[in-house]
Order: structure tokens, then sequence, then C-alpha cells
């Protein structure tokens, strides 16, 4: 399954939620920028059972 997830959202929880149902997880992509002055991250998983 490919999950497409940005920082702004709650990061450390979906990550607890992957490790809890048993998922191995990979980072696939990464790319942060600055938006309207924040600074952002959005990633790209690949999780398997």
């Amino acid at each position: 399954m490919l999950i497409f997830f940005g920082d702004s959202g709650d990061l450390a929880y979906l990550q607890e939620l992957i490790d809890e149902e048993g998922f191995q997880r990979e980072v696939l992509a990464q790319h942060s920028l600055v938006r309207d002055g924040w600074q952002v991250g959005y990633f790209t998983f690949r999780l398997t059972g």
C-alpha cells in the first residue's frame, strides 16, 4: 500500500498506527518546502505486511 502524507498532519500518530498494525514501513520519497512561512514535509510510504 502507498500512503502520501504531509507532516502538517499528525505524522507521529500515523507511524504509531502503522507499527501497531504490524506493517513494515519504507519511505520511497520525501520533499520539504516552505509554504506560507511554514516548513512542511511530504512523504510517500510503502507499507508491506
